[in-house]
């Protein structure tokens, strides 16, 4: 009874082609086990991949309103906002984690801060020189 009650919730309905001895039965059983879990993995895979996308764009969003106050309490010139936002908005399709990455920088020794900033302008500067 097992072997009826799996092959319904796992839809594969019974069909005429059927399990027959005991080996059979067991074989359908684990192969239709194994594709429930291979499904709900799938599943699960593709909501934490729209969860993180939305909670990102969330963020994004946030960083944009809280510099929308900013500019206006400071009262920034419109010439010099669209050119922040115009900035931001390049920065956050480039690489959607720079302020973690700039957080994380930030974060280092004073030594290897300035290691690491003298590394990038040496390869900017490499760049144009070619």
């Amino acid at each position: 009874s097992l072997y009826f009650v799996c092959a319904t919730l796992s839809t594969v309905g019974y069909g005429d082609i059927h399990a027959e001895t005991s080996l059979e039965f067991a074989y359908c059983f684990v192969l239709m086990l194994l594709g429930a879990g291979v499904f709900a993995s799938v599943i699960s895979t593709i909501s934490n991949m729209v969860d993180s996308s939305s909670s990102m764009k969330k963020q994004q969003q946030q960083q944009l309103t809280a510099l929308h106050e900013f500019v206006e309490y400071h009262e920034v010139p419109q010439e010099l906002q669209h050119r922040i936002k115009a900035f931001l908005y390049y920065n956050m399709d480039e690489d959607p984690n720079r302020s973690e990455t700039i957080s994380l920088i930030r974060s280092l020794p004073s030594s290897l801060n300035t290691e690491l900033r003298a590394h990038m302008a040496r390869r900017i500067v490499d760049r144009g020189s070619k």
